[in-house]
């Protein structure tokens, strides 16, 4: 059985146009009620209970968790399904130890817009948005030509 990757492209779609809708659910909130929420530990229902537009953010992270899904768990498969027996192993090692990696300059990143540029939760989003916005297209165009069309087609 062939490893289906079609849905990959849709999910890193989904990844920028839910961080998009995060950062405007995030945008709907005044600054002293952003400020509380990060200040008090609530539970999901106080949460929810406070205030409406919660369950704009809510919907934004479960949308943005089911794209991630979409994106990264047919790449996983791929790497199974291509990888020798013989070195699969050392393949899923070294997989999870860019993710690792990754997982570091992203929060590094986080840490230079938010405490070093000052920049806004919302900020962060949008350009976490744009980021993605352009590996996507990358990743498409790259899809397009291992498919053998030009991107232009």
């Amino acid at each position: 059985d062939a490893v289906n990757i079609k849905m990959v492209p849709v999910g890193a779609l989904g990844l920028t146009v839910f961080a998009f809708y995060l950062a405007w659910a995030l945008q709907q909130f005044d600054n002293t009620a952003l400020t509380s929420i990060t200040e008090t530990l609530m539970s999901v229902g106080d949460l929810l209970h406070a205030q409406s537009m919660y369950y704009h953010v809510l919907a934004a992270v479960t949308l943005l968790g089911i794209s991630g899904g979409f994106y990264i768990v047919p790449l996983y498969a791929m790497m199974q399904a291509c990888s020798p027996p013989s070195h699969r192993a050392r393949i899923v090692a070294a997989n999870n130890i860019f993710n690792a990696i990754f997982m570091v300059v992203a929060a590094l990143f986080c840490i230079v817009i938010l405490s070093k540029l000052h920049l806004s939760l919302v900020m962060l989003f949008i350009i976490t948005a744009i980021l993605n916005a352009i590996i996507t297209l990358l990743l498409i165009l790259r899809i397009r030509w291992q498919l053998g069309h030009t991107p232009i087609d």
